[in-house]
């Protein structure tokens, strides 16, 4: 995810936030830019990246991409009857 550049960015964020990122910077040596990369990086290794693949799910559907769900269920049935019919000639 590295891009090679770097942008400086403005947040605001809540006195709580800010002591425990502190605190962080204290205890590893690091420094407040390096706590909060590392904090967004793991967001968007998880919240970050469901929302991006959700987002994406629907941008699909929307390109028309996506498959009838009655007709998913029918395959379904067709794989589960057939399933069932082999188990049928087994016991028989």
């Amino acid at each position: 995810m590295d891009g090679g550049g770097r942008t400086r960015i403005t947040i605001d964020l809540d006195d709580d936030l800010v002591a425990a990122i502190d605190h962080l910077v204290t205890l590893t040596q690091r420094d407040r830019s390096w706590i909060v990369t590392r904090a967004v990086k793991g967001y968007l290794r998880t919240d970050g990246a469901r929302i991006l693949e959700e987002a994406e799910a629907f941008a699909s559907l929307e390109r028309g991409e996506g498959y009838d769900m009655e007709d998913v269920m029918a395959e379904c049935r067709a794989i589960i009857e057939a399933a069932e019919r082999r188990q049928a000639r087994k016991a028989g």
